[in-house]
C-alpha cells in the first residue's frame, strides 16, 4: 500500500471514466464518519509518532554500522536496507509537511509532481521494494556464513556487498522506469473554485499497456512477495544450521579466542535474524493489503468495503513505519557490540571527570582502586566510558570485558552516577537483557498512549465537527465530483461547438443539404431535442426519449421485455408536429446529437448489417450496382441464404457513388444538418456515457429514472447486444432453414458469425473457446444459446483488454483493403471527419507497414 497520491481521471476521449482511480483527496470524501473520527484521534497521531521515532533510529543504524569497528558484509547490507528505509521515511515526511501548507490538497502542480514522480516512484517503488531484496541478500549471506564459515570471505555476497546493494537499487529503478511515463498531469477546476491537479494515463502507456502492466506486476511479485518468502525460508535454514553448528561446537575443544569469535558470529547472525523477522512481520500487513486489493475489486478505496480498506490501509502504513525503527531495538537488545558502539558514540564527549573506580586502559594495563584486573590476551578497551569494579575481578580476553560479582557502568550521558548505574544495570549482558527490552517497549507504548490521549483531548471538538461535516459532505460528494466533471465537459463541448461552427462558416457549400426533421425526437418535459444517426447509439437514445415521455416504464432502459419497444412508430418524432410547433421546439429546446469515428461506424455497420445475414440490405446493395460478385468473381445469389460478402466488396459498393445508400452507412452530417440547426451538444461514442450523463444532468434528468439497476451502462449495453444477436439473428436463421439449400450448415455459420461479431465488439474475449458443436445447430434452443454466450462474456476478463480487441478487429478489416480502396474510403468519410474533428488520413490511421497482425485473426476463415 502507498500513502502517496494515486491518480484520478477527468472526462477525456482517451482516458477512463473519472472516479476509477482517485487521489488521496478524493478518497477522503468517500469515508464514513466513524472512519474520519478514528483517523483523527488514533491513526493520524500514531503516524506522526512512528515517523518521528523511525527517523532517528534508522539514521542511528546507518551511523553505527558505518563505524570502522562495525564494518562487515552484513553491516553493509544493513546500511543499504536502512538507507532505503530512510528514503521512504524522508519522502513521507516531506509529503506530510508540504501538504500541510497546500490548501486544498493537490492544488500546487509542483507538489503533485513531487508526489507522483519523486515520492511514490523513489520512496515506494524503488527504495521500499529494494529494501526487501537487500534483506533477502543479507539473509543469504548469513546462511552461507553459518554453513561454510571458513569460505565465507570468498562468497560473492560477502566479498562485494557494496556492489550487491547498488545493483539491487539500480535493478529496482530500471524495473520501475515505466512508471515515469505512465501519467501526465493536468489542472482542473472543482466546485469550490480551486484548481487541483489530476493525472491521466499517457498514450504511450496505453499503447503498451500489457508490457507496462507486466513490468509492474513482475516487480511487485519478485521484489515484494518472493523476496519476503525467500527471506523467511533463508532464515529458517539459518536457524537450523545454527543449531547444528552449536551441537558440533560442544563436541570439539577449542581455544578461548575461537570460542569468542564463534560466539560473536552466532550473536551477529541471531541479531540479524530477529531484526529481519520483526521487519518482515511488520511489513506483512502492507503486502497483504496490496494483494487483496488487487484480487478483490470491492476492497479498494472506492469499492463496497472502502471504509474497511481505509482503516486497514492506515494500520498497515503505521506498521510499516514502526518496522523501519524496530530493528534498532533488536540490535540494541541482542548485540553487545552494537550496544557498546552506540554508547561510545553518545558518550564520547562526556567521558571525563569519572569518579573513584574508573578503569583506565593504556598499553594493556588496567588500574583499579579496589579489586584486581587480569589481562590475558588483549586489552580492556573503554574509550568513552568507565568500568567501575567494586568487589570482583575484571578479566579481559580477546578484547571483551567480563565482570563477575560486580557492576560495569558505561557512561552514556551526563548526569548523576546513580542514573548511569541504573542504565548500566539494564544494558549489561546477562539475564537483565529482557528487562531492558521490556522497559523500552513499555516506555514507547506509554509515550504513544499519552500522545493519543493528549491529541484527543486538545482536539475533542473535532469528532462532532467531523460528524457535522460528514453529513454535508456525503450529500455534497456526488455533487462536488459531478460539478468537477461538468466543468471539464462544459469546456470540451464548447470546443466541439466552436469547431463545428468554424467549419460550417469556412465551407458552407460542402455541407449544404436539405434540412430534415425525420430523425429528430423530443421530450417536452425536459425540453430536449435529439437527432439520431444510425450506428451511433440511436437505439439507446430512442429508448431514453420514450422513458422521458412516459411511453416506457421508469427504470426500464435495460429491462429485457422493453429493450426493443419504442424503436418503431415513434410518436415523439418532430416531423409529425405542425410546422409552428417544430419552429418552437427547434428554437427553444436543447438540441444534441451523437457522432462517431467514421471508420469505426462503417465497420460497425458492416458487422451488424452485412457480415451477419441481413437479406434486406444485401438486396439493397445489389440494387445499387456493386456487390453482385464476390472477390473471386463468382456470382452471388442473394435468395439462397448467402453470407460471404467480404469487407472489400462492401467498401467497393459503398464508395461506388451510386445513390440511395442505406442510412446505416451513409455519411453522418446529412442526417441532422448540423450546419443548419446549430446543436448545443455534440456527444461522441468514444466518450458515450460521460457525454450522456452530462447532457441528461444539464436537462435535470435523474439517472435512476432510466435504469433502476445498480450496474454499469457499458455492461448492460453488452448484454442487450448479446441477447439481440442470440435471439433475433439466430432465431431468424433457424426459421430460414427450410428455404436454404445449406440447411443446418447455414444456422451453424450464422451462429459462428454471431460469436465473431461479439469478439469484434469486445464483448467476448478471443481467449474463450467456442462453445458450440459444428453441426445440429438448428436444434439448439435460443435460451441455451443466450446462456452460453453470457457465460462466455462473464469469463472474458478485463473490459479494457476486450476494448483493445475491438480496435484490433477494425484495424484488421481496413488493412485487408487495397491502397486505392482505402483512399476512396477516406474521400467517402472526409466531410464527417472535418466537421466533427476526427483524423481521416489513411496514411496516419493505417500507415503502410503499421499492421503486423495479431495473435488471433477475426476474419481469416471468412474472406
Amino acid at each position: 500500500s502507498s500513502p502517496f497520491a494515486m491518480t484520478t481521471t477527468y472526462p477525456n476521449e482517451t482516458t477512463p471514466r473519472a472516479g476509477e482511480e482517485l487521489s488521496v483527496f478524493d478518497k477522503a470524501l468517500l469515508l464514513s464518519d466513524g472512519q474520519r473520527a478514528l483517523a483523527a484521534t488514533i491513526q493520524t497521531p500514531l503516524k506522526y509518532i512512528f515517523i518521528a521515532m523511525a527517523t532517528p533510529l534508522t539514521l542511528c543504524n546507518v551511523i553505527v554500522f558505518s563505524q570502522k569497528d562495525m564494518r562487515s558484509a552484513s553491516g553493509t547490507y544493513v546500511i543499504g536496507l536502512n538507507a532505503g528505509q530512510l528514503l521512504y521515511i524522508f519522502f513521507n515526511t516531506v509529503s506530510i509537511i508540504w501538504s500541510s501548507f497546500v490548501n486544498p490538497p493537490y492544488s500546487q502542480s509542483s507538489f503533485c509532481i513531487y508526489e507522483i514522480y519523486i515520492a511514490h516512484f523513489g520512496g515506494v517503488l524503488v527504495a521500499k521494494r529494494a529494501s526487501y531484496a537487500i534483506l533477502c541478500l543479507a539473509s543469504a549471506e548469513r546462511l552461507y556464513a553459518v554453513v561454510r564459515p571458513l569460505h565465507v570471505k570468498n562468497f560473492v555476497l560477502s566479498k562485494h556487498p557494496v556492489i550487491g546493494v547498488l545493483s539491487v537499487y539500480a535493478l529496482s529503478a530500471i524495473w520501475h522506469v515505466y512508471y515515469l511515463a505512465k501519467y501526465r498531469m493536468v489542472m482542473v477546476n472543482i466546485a469550490s473554485g480551486h484548481t487541483v491537479c489530476r493525472f491521466l494515463k499517457t498514450e504511450l502507456y496505453l499503447q503498451q499497456k500489457d508490457v507496462n502492466d507486466a513490468f509492474g506486476l513482475s516487480a511487485k511479485i519478485i521484489l515484494t512477495y518472493i523476496s519476503l518468502l525467500l527471506q523467511l525460508v533463508l532464515n529458517v535454514l539459518t536457524i537450523w544450521a545454527l543449531q547444528r553448528h552449536n551441537m558440533a561446537a560442544r563436541q570439539v575443544q577449542s581455544t578461548t579466542n575461537e570460542d569468542a569469535k564463534r560466539q560473536q558470529e552466532r550473536q551477529l547472525t541471531f541479531t540479524l535474524l530477529c531484526a529481519s523477522a520483526a521487519y518482515v512481520l511488520l511489513s506483512l500487513p502492507a503486502a497483504f493489503l496490496n494483494l487483496i486489493s488487487t484480487t478483490v475489486p470491492e476492497f479498494t478505496p472506492t469499492g463496497k468495503y472502502r471504509n474497511v480498506y481505509a482503516v486497514y490501509a492506515d494500520f498497515s502504513y503505521n506498521m510499516t513505519m514502526l518496522g523501519c525503527g524496530v530493528d534498532f531495538f533488536c540490535y540494541l537488545a541482542l548485540s553487545s557490540k552494537y550496544r557498546n558502539m552506540v554508547f561510545r558514540l553518545i558518550g564520547r564527549k562526556t567521558s571525563k571527570g569519572l569518579g573513584k573506580g574508573s578503569c583506565v586502559v593504556s598499553s594493556g594495563s588496567c588500574v583499579v582502586s579496589s579489586g584486581s584486573c587480569l589481562v590475558s590476551s588483549g586489552s580492556c578497551v573503554v574509550s568513552t566510558g568507565s568500568c567501575v569494579v567494586s568487589s570482583g575481578s575484571c578479566v579481559v580476553s580477546s578484547g571483551s570485558c567480563v565482570v563477575s560479582s560486580g557492576s560495569c557502568v558505561i557512561k552514556i550521558m551526563t548526569g548523576s552516577l546513580r542514573g548511569r548505574r541504573l542504565l548500566g544495570y539494564f544494558a549489561r549482558t546477562g539475564s537483565n537483557r529482557r528487562c531492558f527490552l521490556a522497559l523500552v517497549a513499555a516506555l514507547g507504548f506509554c509515550i504513544c498512549l499519552i500522545d493519543v490521549l493528549l491529541y484527543s483531548k486538545t482536539k475533542h471538538s473535532r469528532i462532532p465537527r467531523v460528524a457535522q461535516l460528514q453529513a454535508s459532505r456525503l450529500a455534497e460528494t456526488k455533487a462536488a465530483i459531478t460539478a468537477e466533471e461538468l466543468s471539464e465537459l462544459e469546456r470540451i463541448h464548447q470546443e466541439r461547438r466552436d469547431h463545428l461552427r468554424n467549419v460550417c462558416r469556412s465551407r458552407p457549400s460542402d455541407f449544404q443539404v436539405n434540412p430534415r426533421t425525420r430523425y429528430f425526437s423530443f421530450s417536452e418535459n425536459h425540453r430536449l431535442l435529439y437527432c439520431s444517426i444510425q450506428k451511433v447509439g440511436c437505439s439507446f437514445w430512442l429508448r431514453v426519449m420514450k422513458i422521458l415521455t412516459n411511453q416506457l416504464p421508469r427504470g426500464s432502459l435495460f429491462r429485457g421485455s422493453f429493450i426493443h419497444k419504442g424503436l418503431n412508430g415513434n410518436s415523439i418524432s418532430l416531423a409529425e408536429q405542425p410546422v409552428s410547433e417544430q419552429q418552437r421546439i427547434l428554437g427553444t429546446f436543447k438540441k444534441f446529437l451523437f457522432v462517431r469515428d467514421p471508420y469505426a461506424r462503417i465497420f460497425s455497420g458492416y458487422l451488424d448489417k452485412v457480415f451477419l445475414p441481413n437479406r434486406r440490405l444485401l438486396v439493397l446493395l445489389q440494387r445499387d450496382g456493386g456487390g453482385q460478385r464476390n472477390d473471386s468473381g463468382s456470382e452471388r445469389d442473394y435468395s439462397k441464404c448467402k453470407t460471404n460478402m467480404s469487407f472489400a466488396a462492401f467498401i467497393r459498393t459503398l464508395t461506388s457513388g451510386k445513390p440511395r445508400t442505406d442510412p446505416h452507412f451513409s455519411p453522418m452530417f446529412p442526417h441532422c444538418s448540423p450546419c443548419h440547426y446549430g446543436f448545443d451538444y455534440v456527444g461522441k461514442m468514444e466518450t458515450f456515457m460521460l457525454d450522456a450523463e452530462f447532457i441528461l444532468s444539464k436537462a435535470g434528468v435523474d439517472m435512476s429514472v432510466l435504469s433502476s439497476d445498480d450496474r454499469s451502462f457499458s455492461d448492460d449495453n453488452d448484454l442487450i447486444l448479446l441477447e439481440d444477436l442470440a435471439k433475433d439473428r439466430f432465431l431468424h436463421a433457424v426459421k430460414r432453414v427450410p428455404k436454404c439449400p445449406q440447411g443446418d450448415k447455414y444456422v451453424c455459420e450464422v451462429l459462428h458469425r454471431i460469436w465473431t461479431v461479439l469478439q469484434c465488439r469486445g464483448i467476448i474475449s478471443t481467449t474463450v473457446p467456442y462453445p458450440f458443436l459444428p453441426n445440429n445447430c438448428s436444434l439448439l434452443e435460443p435460451r441455451y444459446v443466450v446462456r452460453q454466450l453470457k457465460d462466455a462474456c462473464k469469463n472474458s476478463g478485463n473490459r479494457e483488454v476486450r476494448m483493445r480487441q475491438r480496435k484490433e478487429a477494425m484495424v484488421e478489416a481496413f488493412y485487408s483493403l487495397p491502397k486505392d480502396l482505402l483512399k476512396k474510403t477516406q474521400d467517402y468519410v472526409q466531410k464527417d471527419c472535418d466537421l466533427f474533428g476526427y483524423e481521416c488520413s489513411v496514411d496516419v490511421r493505417f500507415p503502410e507497414g503499421g499492421y503486423v497482425g495479431q495473435t488471433s485473426s477475426f476474419f481469416k476463415s471468412y474472406w
